[in-house]
């Protein structure tokens, strides 16, 4: 085995989305990206650094899946570790791609020859699996008879109390989350520094930056609804035959801007407690 390490760029577009990283796999591929079989290697943050393990024979790099266009890296058969790099581009007639360092031409090539995207429901922001509905019945009347607490998390400066049924955990697929048996919420952090408007924009200024540069989200209306910056939308993800549904809040801090993003399967299961979270959110020590 050998090392593959893969830098993402830190751009604009698609920012907020981790991107999956798919290499070229004939035997024991599970996933099909421009017909050909790969498996998954693992997701990098917007401007991360991953690591992945590879074998010494030659395959191609996908990146993306469906978040984005990609023309494949060659990676070429030896013993030697192989360091790639590259950030998400907006091209105007195909929408995201991320191009490869030195393949700026073969994107180019992808991007012209690709059609412009109609719709905004062919990808997801993320396959939230820790998404299980209460299907025995004891689960469920459990679930009615315990007595709820108010339960309080924190992530950086920002602080948001739930209810005692939520739990937290923090993975490299998805970053922060709390999660209950019915939906999860997911919290990102971005720090002023990472956004050159910082200094003249608001939350809801931010909010329409963040979806204007994503492709597959941007006809999604930013709404402001009692102090609070949102937007709600609904994608589908073609590899995983699996619709998602999102209600996404937008905050500034001190230092940073925050997204908290309600997700599930299921159409507005958070009934009214989502606007009641969102609202008990506050910044500080």
């Amino acid at each position: 085995m050998r090392k593959l390490t893969f830098i993402r760029g830190r751009s604009a577009a698609l920012s907020l989305r981790k991107l999956k990283v798919f290499i070229e796999d004939p035997y024991s591929g599970a996933v099909e990206i421009q017909g050909v079989k790969c498996r998954e290697l693992g997701s990098v943050k917007n401007g991360k650094t991953e690591v992945f393990e590879i074998g010494e024979y030659g395959a191609r790099v996908f990146v993306g899946g469906d978040l984005c266009l990609c023309a494949p890296y060659r990676v070429e058969p030896g013993f030697d570790d192989v360091r790639i790099e590259g950030s998400v581009q907006n091209f105007v007639n195909a929408g995201a791609v991320f191009v490869f360092k030195g393949q700026e031409s073969a994107a180019r090539e992808l991007a012209s020859s690709s059609a412009p995207k109609k719709s905004r429901s062919a990808t997801v922001t993320r396959i939230v699996i820790a998404i299980v509905a209460c299907a025995a019945v004891g689960g469920v009347i459990y679930s009615f008879v315990r007595k709820l607490t108010p339960k309080t998390f924190t992530v950086g400066e920002m602080s948001i109390t739930v209810t005692s049924d939520f739990e937290e955990r923090t993975t490299e697929e998805e970053g922060y989350e709390l999660f209950c048996d019915r939906y999860s919420i997911y919290v990102e952090e971005i720090e002023f520094i990472y956004v050159p408007t910082a200094a003249i924009i608001d939350a809801k200024g931010f909010a329409e930056e963040i979806m204007a540069n994503d492709p597959d989200v941007q006809d999604a209306e930013v709404k402001e609804k009692d102090g609070l910056v949102y937007c709600e939308y609904e994608l589908y993800y073609s590899l995983y035959k699996l619709t998602n549904y999102y209600l996404t809040f937008f905050y500034k801090g001190e230092n940073s801007f925050y997204v908290v993003q309600f997700a599930s399967d299921t159409p507005d299961v958070w009934g009214e407690n989502a606007f009641k979270y969102a609202h008990s959110v506050t910044f500080g020590n």
